[in-house]
């Protein structure tokens, strides 16, 4: 049985980042694999999420924050299944060994496809970093990118799944549904 687990997700949710564990949550159902999840929160689940919070939250939450650095640690460390996003993946690139060091310019909000070497995501950004929109070791990643990415970014969502060890495919006609929400969504968030 897959274990699924994410900090927090009332709070680390200001972008409906926790639509992440409904998409994967799904994925695992339609294949007809076995999941819990898991709270309290659990460092050592297969699948870990800290989603984006408010500046306010992170530092209500620093002291637990920096609890996880020896647990994430070896999460990027080994490349587990892992998902930051949006201010806590910006938290963590000071403290986490292997994370790029952090470079600033002028903030950019705006839906965006970008790539690390042959993985892709689409998804909307607002932030300062420069060039560190999405970062990838392993199934360990860290996200610039906003809101339930592992449904706008099946490149994600394979890396999710294989490194669970889930590898049967989706029916075609659910697969064809999927890409085309996904041609939808892209479509929609460009018109503007």
């Amino acid at each position: 049985m897959i274990k699924i687990s994410s900090f927090e997700p009332a709070l680390f949710n200001r972008n409906a980042d926790q639509g992440n564990i409904r998409v994967l949550t799904k994925q695992l159902e339609w294949r007809g694999v076995s999941y819990s999840l898991v709270q309290p929160f659990d460092k050592d689940a297969d699948f870990v999420l800290i989603g984006d919070a408010y500046n306010a939250v992170i530092r209500e939450y620093q002291q637990e924050l920096m609890e996880l650095v020896p647990s994430l640690q070896r999460r990027l460390d080994l490349g587990l299944p892992t998902l930051l996003v949006g201010s806590v993946y910006e938290f963590y690139l000071e403290i986490l060994v292997g994370l790029p060091a952090a470079s600033k310019g002028s903030r950019q909000s705006e839906f965006r496809e970008v790539s690390n070497g042959e993985i892709s995501a689409f998804g909307y950004r607002n932030s300062e970093l420069i060039e560190l929109d999405l970062f990838v070791r392993g199934a360990f990643m860290g996200t610039t990118l906003y809101g339930p990415v592992l449904a706008k970014s099946p490149d994600l969502l394979d890396l999710v799944l294989r490194s669970l060890g889930v590898e049967n495919k989706l029916p075609e006609v659910v697969e064809k549904r999927l890409e085309g929400y996904l041609f939808e969504v892209k479509k929609a968030s460009n018109a503007g």
